[in-house]
């Protein structure tokens, strides 16, 4: 399981996302590494979050979300990357740096960090492994994640990974369809520490069934689920939508 989710900030506005979360009554811990600094805490279901410090050169650094209750200086950049376990490292190093071509940025006693060429910039491509995970084997629940997933940009990139793990003696899934993407999964307890990993196609896209001004609004099914809409629609939470933010004049 992925020990941890973060997501990118900028760095200048760490002191201000401690004292929101604290005014929201979330501990956080505050972690300097050679590298960056970050704030850590966990989500309600008990999944260990991050905040990343970013530099605004950070790839998407303009890309940032205005319509939150936090000012566009403050607001998160996107997807930074996750923590995954690394219980059999020389192997799960090697899929990404040998298979997957991506190279160590830095390591210390207990983490190493791997990301695609300094020439394909873009968030969230970091992946730490840790090399000292706890000794317990992760199950599915709450505060759990399923899967990370890798990016391929189209179908014959995709198809190409998933030979290339198949002639490594990967098993790995035949295409999935999930409508605004095609999927493949590998699983296995040494390559990926038991991770499940799914390499992902671009498209189609979320903007196949729907106009872009009006993504989010509705829900939206595949068409093998669209006989039960009234029975999941039941099952799910409510969401809120977050205040709008006030600015001062």
């Amino acid at each position: 399981m992925a020990t941890r989710v973060s997501f990118a900030v900028p760095q200048m506005s760490l002191d201000a996302w401690t004292e929101r979360l604290e005014t929201h009554d979330v501990s956080v811990e505050r972690v300097e590494r050679p590298e960056e600094e970050a704030l850590r805490f966990a989500a309600p279901d008990g999944l260990p979050l991050e905040l990343v410090g970013v530099p605004e050169t950070y790839p998407g650094a303009d890309s940032a979300w205005t319509g939150g209750p936090v000012p566009k200086s403050q607001a998160v950049r996107g997807f930074f990357g996750t923590t995954i376990p690394a219980l059999h490292p020389g192997r799960t190093l090697r899929l990404f740096t040998d298979l997957f071509g991506w190279e160590v940025t830095y390591e210390t006693d207990d983490r190493v960090r791997v990301q695609p060429p300094a020439s394909t910039p873009a968030p969230g491509q970091a992946i730490d492994l840790a090399t000292t995970p706890a000794p317990s084997a992760g199950r599915m629940g709450r505060g759990t994640v399923h899967h990370v997933a890798l990016r391929a940009g189209d179908a014959d990139e995709q198809a190409r990974w998933q030979q290339a793990l198949r002639d490594r003696g990967l098993h790995v899934t035949e295409v999935k369809d999930r409508q605004y993407f095609r999927s493949i999964y590998v699983r296995d307890s040494e390559w990926t520490s038991g991770v499940l990993l799914e390499v992902a196609t671009d498209g189609p896209g979320f903007a196949t069934d729907e106009p872009v001004e009006q993504l989010g609004a509705r829900l939206q099914l595949p068409d093998w689920l669209e006989d039960r809409r009234d029975e999941l629609v039941r099952a799910l939470p409510p969401l809120d939508r977050p205040a709008p933010l006030r600015r001062s004049s």
